[in-house]
C-alpha cells in the first residue's frame, strides 16, 4: 500500500487529441470515466489495472457507476481506437501515468539520498574545525594562510554552483515544448479533430523535438500554418539532418522577429531557412484525415444508438 496516492494532471488535458477524440465519441461523461480509471491505475500495484477474472469488468463499472457492457467498451475503445492506455491483455495501463510516477519516483529517490548525505555530513567531524583548533597554538602567519585557504575554497565553491545554474537554465532553454500546446500559444490558431490528426502525423514521423524546431521556426519567419511546418521538416529530412535543432544560424530572414540578429522572440539562435520550394501537404491528404475522423465517429454513434435500442427493449442488462 502506496504512502500517497498522488499524480501530476495537466489543467488542458482535455486538449490531448486522444482525449478529445474519446470526448467526441462519449462525450463529459466518458471524461469522467477516463479519470477514474487512471487513479484507479495510481492506486494499483506497478500502476496496472488487470483486465482477468470472470468480474473484473463489474468492480469497474461499479466505480464507473454504469453498466458493465458500457464499461468493457469504453476501456476496449481506450485501448484500440483512442490509444489512450496500453494493454498486454493481461493488464491495461496509461503509459503517461507510468511516464510520471517513474520520473517522481526518482525525484524522490534523489532526494533521499542528498538528505542522507547531508546528514552525514553534518555529523561527520570536520577536519577543518580540528585543523582550527591547532591553529590557535600556531602565530598569526598560519592562521592567516588558513583563512586564505578558506576563502579560496568558498570562491571555488561559488563558481561551481553558478556553472551549475547555468547549465540548468541551458537545458531548459532547449528542453522540447508540446506541440499541441505550442500550436495554440503561438498563435496558430484552435485545435481541431484535422489539425489534431495533422500533428500527431507529424510527430509519429519526426518526433515532438522536431515539430516544435519546425512550428518555431514558422512563427519567426511569420508564417503560422501547418504546411508551411510540412515543408520545413520534409526539408530537414531531405538534408538528412538528424537534429535540426543544434544547427544554429544567425536569422536573416526579413521576415523574423527584430531585435538582436542572431535571436529570435525567445532570445535563443534560430534556425535559417535558405530555400523556398516548400511543398504543403495535398488538399486529398486532409481530406482523407477528415473522412478517416468522421467514419470513426459514425460508428461508435451506430454503436451507442444499438445499446440504447436494446436497452429499450429490455435486452442485454447486467444484474
Amino acid at each position: 500500500m502506496k504512502d500517497a496516492y498522488y499524480f501530476s494532471h495537466d489543467g488542458n488535458a482535455r486538449h490531448d487529441p486522444k482525449i478529445t477524440a474519446m470526448r467526441g465519441v462519449y462525450g463529459p461523461r466518458g471524461y469522467g470515466w477516463y479519470w477514474i480509471l487512471v487513479e484507479m491505475m495510481r492506486e494499483s500495484e506497478g500502476y496496472k489495472l488487470n483486465m482477468q477474472g470472470k468480474y473484473v469488468y463489474h468492480a469497474f463499472a461499479s466505480q464507473m457507476q454504469c453498466e458493465v457492457n458500457e464499461a468493457q467498451d469504453f476501456i476496449t475503445d481506450c485501448i484500440n481506437e483512442f490509444e489512450l492506455f496500453v494493454s498486454d491483455e493481461m493488464s491495461f495501463w496509461s503509459a503517461s501515468l507510468l511516464k510520471r510516477m517513474n520520473r517522481m519516483e526518482k525525484k524522490s529517490e534523489s532526494a533521499r539520498k542528498s538528505a542522507e548525505a547531508r546528514w552525514k555530513k553534518e555529523n561527520t567531524p570536520n577536519k577543518d574545525s580540528s585543523s582550527k583548533s591547532k591553529q590557535t597554538e600556531c602565530d598569526g602567519n598560519a592562521n592567516a594562510s588558513g583563512i586564505d585557504a578558506l576563502k579560496e575554497r568558498k570562491v571555488k565553491e561559488s563558481k561551481l554552483k553558478e556553472s551549475k545554474e547555468k547549465e540548468i537554465k541551458k537545458e531548459e532553454l532547449v528542453a522540447p515544448v508540446n506541440p499541441f500546446r505550442m500550436f495554440e500559444a503561438e498563435g496558430f490558431g484552435t485545435i481541431s479533430s484535422v489539425i489534431s490528426d495533422q500533428l500527431n502525423d507529424f510527430i509519429n514521423d519526426y518526433g515532438e523535438r522536431w515539430v516544435c524546431e519546425a512550428m518555431r521556426t514558422s512563427v519567426i519567419a511569420g508564417k503560422r500554418n501547418l504546411n508551411y511546418v510540412r515543408a520545413i521538416l520534409n526539408r530537414w529530412k531531405s538534408e538528412g539532418i538528424d537534429e535540426p535543432w543544434t544547427k544554429e544560424k544567425p536569422l536573416t530572414s526579413s521576415g523574423g522577429f527584430k531585435g538582436n540578429r542572431n535571436e529570435g522572440k525567445s532570445g535563443k539562435q534560430q534556425i535559417e531557412i535558405t530555400k523556398n520550394d516548400l511543398s504543403p501537404p495535398t488538399a486529398e491528404e486532409i481530406a482523407l484525415q477528415e473522412k478517416m475522423m468522421a467514419k470513426l465517429k459514425a460508428k461508435k454513434e451506430a454503436e451507442e444508438k444499438e445499446r440504447q435500442e436494446k436497452r429499450d427493449r429490455g435486452e442485454g442488462l447486467n444484474h
